[in-house]
C-alpha cells in the first residue's frame, strides 16, 4: 500500500468528511493541531513557546517520511494547476473553474490556508513558498514581497 492509499484508508476510517476536502496535508494538520491546542491554552507564554518549538521539532522528525510525501504531492499538484483532488483520486473536470467560479475560489482559498499551516511547520521550504505564491497569483493577488521567511526553528534547539 502506498502513502496515498494509506492516507485514504486512515481518513476514511477516522473522519470520512475530511476525505471530501480535496488536497489536504493530514500529518501537517496533525502537527498544526497540536500547536493550536498548546497555544489556545492558559499556559504561561514561555511554556507555550517551548512546547510549540518541541512539537514542530518532534513531529518533523517522527513523521518525516509522511510529511515529505504529502508536501511533495501538494507542490506537484499546485505546479500542475490541480487544485482539487482527494486522497482516493477523485477530482473535478479540468474546466471546473469555468463552470463554478465560487467553488474554484473556495478551493484556492482552502489551499492557501493549508499551505500556510505547512509553512508554519516548514518556513524554510522553498517548494511551499513557491506554491503559496502560485496560489496568490492564480487568485490575482500580488504578493507583498518575495523575501524568504525567517525560520523560528533555527532559534529552537533542534
Amino acid at each position: 500500500m502506498n502513502f496515498a492509499e494509506h492516507h485514504a484508508d486512515v481518513i476514511e476510517a477516522l473522519d470520512p468528511s475530511y476525505l471530501e476536502a480535496g488536497i489536504t496535508l493530514p500529518f501537517c494538520r496533525l502537527t498544526y493541531a497540536h500547536c493550536e491546542l498548546i497555544n489556545h491554552s492558559r499556559m504561561p507564554l514561555e511554556r507555550k513557546e517551548y512546547l510549540t518549538a518541541e512539537i514542530r521539532r518532534c513531529f518533523r522528525h517522527r513523521w518525516a517520511g509522511q510529511l515529505e510525501y504529502e508536501l511533495n504531492r501538494l507542490i506537484q499538484l499546485i505546479r500542475h494547476r490541480v487544485y482539487f483532488v482527494t486522497w482516493d483520486g477523485r477530482t473535478y473536470q479540468p474546466d471546473a473553474h469555468r463552470q463554478s467560479r465560487q467553488l474554484f475560489h473556495f478551493h484556492l482559498h482552502d489551499l492557501i490556508k493549508t499551505v500556510s499551516e505547512a509553512l508554519f511547520i516548514f518556513p524554510e521550504h522553498e517548494g511551499l513558498q513557491e506554491s503559496f505564491q502560485l496560489l496568490l497569483k492564480e487568485l490575482g493577488l500580488s504578493p507583498a514581497r518575495s523575501a524568504t521567511l525567517p525560520s523560528p526553528l533555527k532559534e529552537a534547539a533542534l
